[in-house]
């Protein structure tokens, strides 16, 4: 009786030190995704990119690695419930979460419960504002200043924005304005919800710009085409991160004959070369499809955290933070360097679409 009660002593007490319950052999991650609704395709991908990770880390590490993964069908609510459960019940020891609205939501949660989160999102607030929360992911902010320097070489000088109504397009709008010598004759924003762009397109053209600086990435479809119907795409476009939704192929023959440029990050589909060549293979080979960009970087943040579990030794999130914030790690798509908010910006690529589709032309840090 007396060495029960000994071994239940030593367990309260170092769950009472360390703030959290000791997995013996393992740590938990928990993964906070959009696996059902209009999202899903990103959960999925970023699942399947976790799973490849954790292989990879548990085939050389005797500290195991396991996943949990709560699915919040994209919703901001849902997503807090799923994060509570994650911390409260299933007792991870770190989080990880896609999107600005679901990151911003759950942040908090994380932090409170003095647990690492991990997040893919343009907008880096959400590390700012809590010590153990980071983000690793290209900057929206970063992409409009990348854009409009690019625009200002090519002698676009004078430029009218053309953007939706969002904190992210926002930064965009801000930092492209910042370029010296960048004049911004105006700025035209709608509604994520607006359909019919043309009166904006026409009062935008009335300035007689040199090109137009786009935050539509949910929309190109539509404003391109009707920029076709305009007859408008004489007038250059830099957009911001124009392939990102399926839809938006059906704007290729429009971007075709504008020689859009659009912001990028990670690789240009179709074009891999070395390492991300040989991970695209390996994903197609094992999941039956081609990933998206993002995959690539989900499974270079978790090869950085189980290199910081490795050398701690214990899931514990202050040595996981102090690991982070003091090392840089190479991945398969360029390097990783948290600043002392816990950001991580990605390098800028810049694709225009040519002949036989997007080409990257330039990168940028």
């Amino acid at each position: 009786m007396k060495w029960i009660l000994l071994a239940i002593a030593l367990a309260l007490l170092i769950t009472s030190c360390t703030g959290y319950v000791v997995h013996e052999d393992s740590v938990i991650i928990g993964a906070n995704l959009a696996m059902t609704g209009k999202f899903a395709i990103y959960g999925i991908n970023e699942q399947n990119a976790i799973t490849l990770a954790l292989e990879d880390l548990n085939e050389k590490n005797n500290k195991k690695i396991k996943l949990i993964v709560e699915d919040n069908q994209g919703e901001p609510a849902k997503a807090v419930t799923s994060m509570k459960k994650l911390i409260e019940i299933d007792d991870v020891d770190v989080l990880f979460s896609v999107f600005t609205h679901i990151t911003k939501a759950v942040a908090p949660l994380a932090q409170n419960a003095e647990k690492i989160l991990l997040y893919q999102s343009t907008f880096s607030e959400m590390a700012e504002e809590n010590s153990y929360v980071f983000r690793d992911y290209y900057d929206s902010g970063e992409s409009g200043r990348v854009l409009a320097e690019y625009a200002l070489s090519r002698g676009d000088k004078k430029l009218v924005y053309v953007g939706e109504i969002s904190d992210q397009c926002e930064l965009v709008y801000q930092m492209a304005s910042s370029v010296e010598e960048i004049v911004m004759l105006d700025k035209k924003t709608y509604d994520t919800e607006e359909k019919d762009f043309r009166t904006l397109l026409l009062k935008a053209k009335q300035h007689n710009p040199d090109a137009f600086i786009m935050c539509a990435w949910r929309h190109e479809d539509l404003i391109m085409k009707q920029m076709h119907e305009l007859d408008m795409l004489d007038i250059q476009t830099y957009q911001l991160v124009a392939p990102m939704l399926p839809s938006s192929s059906t704007a290729n023959p429009y971007f075709k004959l504008n020689k859009a440029v659009s912001s990028w990050y990670s690789y240009v589909k179709g074009r891999e070369q070395g390492e991300v060549k040989a991970f695209v293979e390996r994903y197609v080979e094992r999941f039956g499809e081609e990933p998206l960009e993002d995959t690539v970087y989900v499974y270079d943040s978790f090869m950085f955290l189980g290199e910081a579990i490795h050398a701690c030794g214990t899931p514990d999130a202050d040595c996981l933070r102090e690991y982070l914030l003091s090392r840089e790690y190479e991945g398969l798509s360029g390097s990783i360097a948290y600043d002392a908010k816990g950001v991580a910006n990605r390098e800028v690529l810049l694709i225009q679409y040519g002949e036989d589709g997007w080409e990257e032309i330039s990168r940028a840090s």
